[in-house]
C-alpha cells in the first residue's frame, strides 16, 4: 500500500509508517495495527470498536 494513498493523516502519523513499514515491512502486524488506529482516530472509534462492529457486520441469509 502506498503511504501516499492512506487516508487523511498528520506528518507525524504519515512519518511515523513510513518508518514502521521501513523497518519492519509492509505487511508486519505492527503496520497493520498502526494504520487500524489511524483509521478508528478518523472515525471518532476505538480500533477495538472497529473491529467488534466489523466483526459483527454479516449479511442476513
Amino acid at each position: 500500500m502506498n503511504i501516499s494513498n492512506e487516508m487523511k493523516m498528520s506528518d507525524h502519523q504519515r512519518k511515523r509508517l513510513a518508518k514502521m513499514i521501513e523497518k519492519y515491512g509492509e505487511r508486519d502486524s505492527l503496520v497493520r495495527h498502526y494504520r487500524n488506529q489511524i483509521a478508528a482516530s478518523q472515525t471518532g472509534q476505538s480500533a477495538q470498536q472497529m473491529y467488534v462492529t466489523g466483526m459483527m457486520k454479516r449479511s442476513s441469509s
